[in-house]
């Protein structure tokens, strides 16, 4: 979720969103078959499972950890960037809100 960082335009955030959901949507179309072809029989049906259990458990610690903290700082979190979640810029001057 880097893109909040660098597009400060509507445009430019909708034409991420949409590229970063296509992206989303074919892996999770592409990774059950990959599982599901090079597993062993007798763990296929248990990795296949694992691996949306972990998608669902991701996705509901998303929507519990947005219930404390805001969705802006949720995305700046996402990024890693320790410089880019503070509030403030370069020589302690407040960031302007977006």
């Amino acid at each position: 979720m880097v893109s909040p960082l660098f597009f400060k335009d509507p445009y430019s955030l909708d034409f991420g969103r949409f590229f970063t959901g296509y992206g989303i949507g074919v892996i999770s179309y592409v990774v059950p078959i990959y599982i599901a072809e090079i597993a062993p029989k007798n763990l296929r049906g248990g990795l296949a499972t694992i691996n949306q259990l972990m998608i669902v458990i991701r996705a509901s610690d998303s929507f519990l950890i947005g219930i404390v903290i805001t969705w802006r700082q949720l995305a700046l979190a996402g990024t890693g960037n320790e410089r880019a979640s503070s509030t403030e810029g370069e020589n302690g001057i407040p960031i302007q809100a977006w």
